[in-house]
């Protein structure tokens, strides 16, 4: 008889990984990770395997770590000067509809129409590592921001 997969998570931040997907699937990592990645290479019955191990440990694929390894975040930034402004809300949710079809994220910043939350929004966005921003700076002088490559 097999035993009953666990419901709580032995890693240490707490969420399933991809190793704990092999160990309950039978298959090595690789393979986990070709399945899930829909590539060939993988027999039938392993991606049967994949599939009942996800489901059973309810895993959720690491989006950070998938970044870090690609070397890139399937996220963008957006700096809007007024969120209770309709126009603004109506261009957020303009961009979000457009990244949510082709895959992405959005990471929404409000600064008030104010330069220095401007800039401190334009730097925790760049550690976070989006891929890209869309940035509608406020009213106050923005001459101090450049286009960062």
């Amino acid at each position: 008889m097999k035993p009953l997969a666990r419901t709580k998570p032995s890693s240490s931040n707490g969420s399933i990984t991809i190793r704990e997907v092999a160990v309950e699937a039978g298959v090595s990592t690789a393979t986990v990770s070709r399945a899930l990645a829909g590539l060939g290479g993988v027999a039938q019955e392993a991606r049967h395997r994949v599939a009942r191990a996800v489901a059973n440990l309810n895993y959720r694929p690491n989006r950070l770590a998938r970044g870090l390894r690609l070397g890139h975040r399937k996220v963008i930034g957006v700096i809007i000067p007024d969120l209770q402004n309709p126009f603004f809300t109506g261009v957020v949710h303009g961009v979000e509809a457009e990244l949510y079809r082709a895959g992405y994220t959005l990471l929404l910043g409000n600064s008030d129409g104010l330069a220095v939350r401007e800039k401190e929004q334009l730097e925790t966005l760049r550690g976070e590592g989006v891929a890209g921003l869309v940035f509608i700076p406020g009213n106050q002088p923005t001459a101090n921001f450049v286009t960062i490559p």
